[in-house]
C-alpha cells in the first residue's frame, strides 16, 4: 500500500508506474484518498511509482509536479540450505538463489548468550565455515535481502542445524581372540553417537 500526505485544495491524486521497457510513466489509477493498494505484484520485484495531485476547475484538471518513489515487494523465503565439504573444523553452507534477491544475511545462533550473530552479508549462495571443532553442532539461518528507495526488504529466515565430522578414532586395538570371536577396543570420541 502506497501512502502520501494530502495536498491543499487538491481534488484528487493520480498514481503512475514507470514502464522500464517503454521508458514511459503509465497511469495506474486516480483516487481521492491518501493511500492506494497495489495488488498482484510478484515477490522480490522493484518498481518506481509517481504521485501527483490535481485540482479540477471548470471540468479541466490542473496537475502538480510528480513525486517519485522506488519500492519493492518482499523477496521469497530462502530455501534448500545444505552443507557440503564437511570436515572436523567446518563445512560450506549452501542455499538456493532467491529470485530478485540482491544479497543474503547468514547468522549463527550462540547458545551461551541466546542471541544470533551475523556472520556475513553476501551476494553469493555459499559461505565457508572454518572455525568449528570436531562434532560441534550449530544452528544457522539465512534470509534474502533486496534494497529499494534506500530501504531494505527482507524475506523470512530459513533455519537449520548442522554438525562437523567427529574426530578420528584413536587407540584402536584388540584383545587376545577366543574361540570364534575377537574383541576390539578404542578410545571414546567426543560427540560421537555411534561407531
Amino acid at each position: 500500500t502506497l501512502n502520501w500526505s494530502g495536498a491543499s485544495r487538491a481534488s484528487g491524486y493520480e498514481l503512475m508506474k514507470y514502464n522500464a521497457s517503454t521508458k514511459l510513466w503509465e497511469k495506474v489509477g486516480s483516487t481521492k484518498n491518501l493511500s492506494y493498494k497495489i495488488a498482484g505484484v510478484s515477490s522480490g520485484k522493484k518498481d518506481n511509482y509517481a504521485i501527483r495531485a490535481y485540482r479540477t476547475v471548470g471540468g479541466q484538471n490542473f496537475y502538480s509536479k510528480m513525486v517519485t518513489l522506488e519500492t519493492a515487494t518482499l523477496p521469497q523465503n530462502a530455501n534448500n540450505m545444505i552443507i557440503k565439504d564437511v570436515s572436523t573444523t567446518g563445512y560450506t553452507l549452501k542455499w538456493s538463489r532467491v529470485s530478485g534477491a540482491e544479497s543474503y544475511e547468514v547468522e549463527r545462533y550462540n547458545a551461551s548468550s541466546g542471541t544470533w550473530r551475523l556472520l556475513k552479508k553476501t551476494t553469493g549462495t555459499t559461505l565457508v565455515i572454518s572455525d568449528r571443532t570436531a562434532a560441534q553442532k550449530n544452528t544457522y539461518r539465512v534470509r534474502a535481502v533486496l534494497k529499494a528507495g534506500g530501504k531494505e526488504y527482507k524475506g523470512a529466515y530459513l533455519k537449520k542445524r548442522f554438525t562437523t565430522k567427529p574426530a578420528q578414532v584413536t587407540g584402536f586395538t584388540y584383545t587376545r581372540p577366543g574361540k570364534g570371536y575377537m574383541t576390539f577396543r578404542w578410545n571414546k570420541v567426543s560427540g560421537a553417537k555411534k561407531y
